[in-house]
């Protein structure tokens, strides 16, 4: 996870005509990061979307959902269908820090 490439867009104004912010992605397969460990998740979370100033972080499941972590805030995360800009247009489910790691809740 920790190699996955990180790439960047802006985020625009309702009219498109002024930038407000900026998004960040990251892509993966939707099996491989069912394989993925908790600790390995927790790991990529702290050191790639914690602290950082995007408006949301996506992580692209490939298969047109993923899990973004809005405001780069990462207690909660939504996991769900994406829209064209990489926000969660449909939730599925939560993901959810808890005291013993990232735990998934479906809706």
């Amino acid at each position: 996870m920790m190699n996955a490439s990180v790439s960047t867009a802006p985020v625009m104004n309702g009219a498109g005509t002024a930038k407000i912010g900026e998004r960040a992605t990251a892509w993966f397969d939707a099996a491989g990061l069912a394989n993925i460990s908790e600790a390995q998740f927790s790991e990529f979370v702290a050191a790639r979307v914690e602290g950082q100033s995007y408006s949301w972080f996506t992580l692209d499941l490939n298969d047109g959902t993923g899990i973004v972590f809005n405001g780069c805030g990462t207690i909660v995360a939504d996991y769900g269908y994406l829209d064209d800009v990489g926000r969660v247009e449909e939730s599925l489910g939560t993901v959810t820090l808890e005291e013993s790691g990232y735990t998934y809740t479906a809706n």
